[in-house]
């Protein structure tokens, strides 16, 4: 049985003046915005010698999570 994936919380005390109605980010949201943040994140640079070089990305997917639903919905 695969185990859940355990998330890190991290959360700074707030005066509830400045608490917003909105819904609070996951992990996950608040690593892509400090990422693509424009004050961190150059869209114009590239890991190329020149601007015409082609990019090549490769993408690492794991069925962990799925894998855990399944085997939870067959056991009942």
């Amino acid at each position: 049985m695969v185990e859940p994936a355990r998330r890190a919380e991290w959360s700074t005390p707030v005066p509830m003046s400045l608490w917003s109605c909105e819904m609070p980010m996951s992990t996950e949201e608040r690593l892509v915005n400090h990422l693509l943040n424009p004050v961190h994140y150059n869209k114009l640079i590239r890991p190329a010698t020149n601007s015409s070089q082609l990019v090549s990305v490769q993408l690492m997917v794991s069925l962990a999570q799925l894998i855990s639903v399944v085997s939870q919905n067959t056991q009942h």
